[in-house]
């Protein structure tokens, strides 16, 4: 198989396991794992090894569900926050339900979403896979100030993210967003003292390119890339695909489906100023842009004849009903779900069958 159709399978099944996490959404590598021995025999991207059920994936040491569960919206992005207790209750719904893999940091919130997972999984934390996040300054008001990876703040940011979960340890720490101005060696070099001091397990990156992940894992294998992957973000296919494959690093995209933008939901009368602040931090949302579906989008509304244009007025079903039967919830929660009809809604998104849709 060429390497050209290598990836077009693998972007196929990156973009047909979306799932939500973080505020946008993150897919435990959709299945595509990489194998490091493989893809440097042969030059190409080689299936995951399955767990033992087939149903999940491995990252690094870990093997979690296909879908992971983002403590973002629920602290902070799309809507107001929910309460602590409400988000726990929800947290703790959902591990019931058999999520085991959730996805914070400290910039959620700030801080609120770690406490939430913290009250949820205290009495609880060996059941569950925390992976949080670092790299940003933080004011005392809770509003980023720029980043700032130095050691001494990666320090100070995990000590207070063990603080808020209420725990010893975190599975994945990633490095929220590279900061030019800390060598990257520098920040994975902290984080491996980390692990040798036992209160990380893993090291991963977010929106780092090809050139800074290699750097970072020649110091400290990196385990898990975050980086944004969908439609109209498709720059992993450049290099980082390839460099993930290599390298046996888990790729995790988040916002497969562009924040919501291809969706249906923002239409030709949205205004960019009313949407939430998640939408708004995308970078594509000012006061004379207006959304276009790219060709791939275009041909992927088409193929799914009940899917609204995205310029058109939204549907009042999910604008994928009919196409994703099982995943539209899985897309949209917990975005839109408030208390306290979050058990119930939990329940009704079939949550293992949306990862096999």
């Amino acid at each position: 198989m060429s390497q050209k159709n290598t990836v077009n399978k693998i972007r196929r099944s990156l973009l047909a396991g979306a799932g939500m996490m973080a505020g946008a959404a993150a897919v435990a590598a959709a299945g595509l794992v990489p194998n490091a021995q493989a893809a440097t025999q042969r030059g190409r991207f080689s299936p995951a090894q399955p767990a033992a059920n087939g149903t999940q994936r491995r990252i690094g040491q870990f093997v979690v569900n296909p879908i992971a569960m983002g403590a973002m919206n629920t602290a902070w992005g799309y809507g107001d926050a929910m309460s602590v207790k409400d988000a726990a209750r929800l947290f703790r719904q959902a591990h019931d339900d058999g999520q085991t893999f959730f996805d914070t940091a400290e910039a959620y919130g700030a801080w609120l979403s770690e406490e939430m997972l913290g009250e949820a999984f205290a009495t609880m934390r060996d059941k569950v896979i925390i992976a949080s996040k670092f790299g940003f300054k933080i004011n005392e008001k809770g509003d980023i100030a720029g980043l700032d990876s130095r050691p001494e703040n990666i320090r100070r940011a995990l000590e207070g993210s063990l603080k808020r979960l209420k725990t010893d340890y975190v599975d994945i720490l990633y490095q929220h967003r590279v900061d030019p101005t800390v060598p990257i060696e520098d920040a994975a070099g902290t984080v491996q003292d980390l692990i040798r001091e036992g209160k990380v397990r893993s090291f991963g990156l977010s929106e780092a390119g090809d050139a800074t992940i290699r750097r970072a894992h020649a110091v400290q294998p990196v385990v898990a890339l975050q980086n944004e992957y969908s439609f109209w973000t498709r720059d992993p296919e450049q290099e980082v695909l390839q460099t993930c494959a290599e390298l046996g690093i888990a790729l995790i995209p988040w916002a497969p489906l562009g924040k919501g933008f291809l969706t249906g939901t923002v239409t030709k009368d949205t205004r960019f100023t009313a949407l939430p602040k998640a939408r708004l931090t995308a970078g594509r949302a000012c006061r004379v842009s207006r959304p276009k579906p790219s060709p791939p989008t275009g041909a992927w509304w088409k193929s799914c004849k009940t899917l609204p244009a995205a310029t058109t007025p939204a549907s009042p079903k999910p604008p994928w009903h009919g196409c994703l039967p099982e995943r539209r919830l899985s897309c949209r929660f917990p975005e839109h779900a408030t208390p306290p009809a979050n058990a119930k809604i939990w329940r009704r998104r079939k949550y293992s069958s949306a990862a096999k849709t």
